[in-house]
C-alpha cells in the first residue's frame, strides 16, 4: 500500500561537469562551444563587460540594448527583425548589473545569413532618432504602470537603499530620467563600453567545420573594423549603514516586504556553505520561512530567500507580500526564522531534503546543451571558472549540521539587515 506520510526512497543524481571546445575568433580570450550533433539550432551569445554599473546616467545600459535591433547600418529601421524573422532566426538582447548580452538562435542551413544581421547588431547599430523616442515613450509607459505595484516598488528600493549614492551598484530610478536620456548619451555608452574585444563569446549546438571558419572571420572582420573607447575604471562598492525603510502607499491592500543582507562573495571559502544556509531558510517550498509564514500563519503565498552575486558584491534577499494586517507580524517572523537558524542545528531530515532538494535542481539547471551555455555564462558573469560547479556540487553533498549552524551564526546577522516595506504597516 503507497504511504503518503514516508517520502519515497530518493537516490542522489550523479552530476557530470559537460565538457566545451575552444575556438579561437581573435578576441581576448577563446569562444566557448557546447556540442549537440544533429541539433538543427544553433546558439550564439556575446556578452559585453557593460552592464549599468558602468553607465553615467540613469537607463544608459538599458535603452542601448533595447536599441540595437531597431535598425543598423546595414539593416536600416526594422530590417534587423525583418531579416532574422525571414531567415526562421531569434535575436534577443538583455542587461543586468554586470552585463549586457546578445544571442543569436538560428537554424544551421540559414546560419550564414543570419550572421549578417547578427555581426550587423553587434559592430553598426544607428540608434535612430524616432527609434529612440519611441522606445522611451513605451518605457516611460511602463513604468508608470509598474510603480503602482508594491513589489516593484520595494525591488527599485534594494539598490537605493543597500549602496551609498557614489557606489558602484546604486540606483534611483524616477520619471524624469527618462526625460533626461539623450540619444547621444546611448550613441555614447555604446562606443566606451561595448569592447567586442574583451566579450566573452559562447556557442551551443551543432556547427560544421565551415561554419566554425565563417564565424571566425567575421569576429576577426569585426574586431579589426572597429576602435574602441577605453573606459572609465569602475567606482567602489560603497554600502550604507542597515536601516529600516517605510514606503507608504495609501489604500494599499498589501505590503511588499525585501529584507537584504550583504555577504561574502562568490569567491570566498564559505559561501557555499551560506548558500546551502540560505536554502534552508527560504530557498524552496519547504523552507523555515514557507512552513511558518505560509503554511503555519497564512500571512502569505509564498515567500523566498536567495542569495544575488553580482562581480563587486553579494547580497542575501528575503522578499514576500502580506496583508498589510500581516505586515509587522511577518517582519517579526523572519528575524525569529534568521535567530533560530543561528542557535539551533537542522536535523539531520531536514539536511538530507535539502542536500537533495539542491543537488536535484543543480543537476536540472544542466539539463541540454543551450542550458550548458547559459550556466557558462552565469559563471563568467561572477568571473569563475566553469569548474565552479563541480565545487558546488561536492561541497552540498558534503554539508553537515554543523556548517549550517555555524555559517549561520558567521553571516546572517540580523543587526546587518535593510528592511524595506511599502505598504502599510
Amino acid at each position: 500500500m503507497l504511504q503518503r506520510s514516508k517520502p519515497p526512497k530518493s537516490h542522489r543524481p550523479v552530476f557530470t561537469l559537460p565538457t566545451y571546445k575552444e575556438i579561437d575568433v581573435g578576441l581576448s580570450k577563446p569562444a566557448v562551444l557546447f556540442e549537440k550533433p544533429d541539433c538543427e539550432t544553433l546558439k550564439i551569445e556575446v556578452v559585453f563587460k557593460a552592464g549599468s554599473a558602468r553607465q553615467a546616467k540613469s537607463l544608459q545600459a538599458f535603452f542601448t540594448q533595447k536599441l540595437l535591433k531597431e535598425g543598423t547600418v546595414s539593416f536600416p529601421d526594422q530590417g534587423v527583425n525583418y531579416t532574422t524573422d525571414l531567415h526562421g532566426g531569434y535575436l534577443v538582447c538583455g542587461s543586468t548589473e554586470d552585463t549586457t548580452s546578445v544571442a543569436l538562435y538560428a537554424l544551421k542551413q540559414n546560419l550564414n545569413e543570419l550572421l549578417e544581421v547578427f555581426f550587423s547588431v553587434l559592430t553598426e547599430p544607428v540608434f535612430e532618432q524616432k527609434a529612440f523616442e519611441r522606445e522611451i515613450d513605451v518605457e516611460r509607459n511602463h513604468f508608470l504602470v509598474q510603480t503602482q505595484k508594491n513589489s516593484y516598488l520595494s525591488a527599485l528600493a534594494v539598490k537605493a537603499h543597500l549602496f551609498e549614492p557614489e557606489s558602484l551598484y546604486y540606483s534611483k530610478l524616477s520619471v524624469d530620467d527618462f526625460d533626461a536620456l539623450k540619444r547621444e548619451d546611448v550613441q555614447a555608452f555604446f562606443s566606451t563600453q561595448y569592447n567586442l574585444y574583451e566579450a566573452d563569446v559562447i556557442l551551443a549546438g551543432d556547427v560544421n567545420l565551415e561554419q566554425i571558419k565563417n564565424i571566425q572571420d567575421r569576429f576577426f572582420k569585426a574586431v579589426s573594423s572597429r576602435a574602441f573607447k577605453q573606459s572609465e575604471p569602475l567606482k567602489k562598492v560603497l554600502l550604507q549603514k542597515p536601516n529600516e525603510i517605510f514606503i507608504r502607499k495609501k489604500e494599499a491592500i498589501q505590503s511588499s516586504i525585501r529584507l537584504v543582507l550583504p555577504c561574502i562573495d562568490s569567491h570566498h571559502q564559505d559561501f557555499f556553505k551560506l548558500k546551502f544556509a540560505v536554502m534552508v531558510l527560504g530557498g524552496y517550498f519547504g523552507s523555515r520561512l514557507m512552513a511558518n509564514i505560509r503554511e503555519d500563519k497564512g500571512y502569505t503565498y509564498g515567500i523566498g530567500a536567495f542569495v544575488k552575486s553580482l562581480t563587486q558584491q553579494s547580497y542575501v534577499s528575503i522578499s514576500t507580500e502580506v496583508g498589510i494586517r500581516h505586515t509587522r507580524d511577518t517582519c517579526k517572523e523572519i528575524f525569529y526564522e534568521i535567530e533560530k537558524l543561528t542557535q539551533i542545528a537542522v536535523s539531520q531530515e531536514e539536511l538530507h531534503r535539502v542536500k537533495n532538494y539542491y543537488l536535484g535542481q543543480l543537476v536540472r539547471n544542466f539539463d541540454g546543451v543551450f542550458l550548458h551555455a547559459e550556466m557558462y555564462k552565469k559563471c563568467t558573469v561572477i568571473q569563475q571558472e566553469f569548474s565552479y560547479y563541480a565545487q558546488m556540487y561536492d561541497a552540498f553533498k558534503n554539508m553537515t549540521s554543523e556548517d549550517v549552524l555555524e555559517t549561520s551564526q558567521a553571516y546572517l546577522k540580523a543587526d546587518k539587515v535593510t528592511q524595506i516595506i511599502v505598504g502599510e504597516a
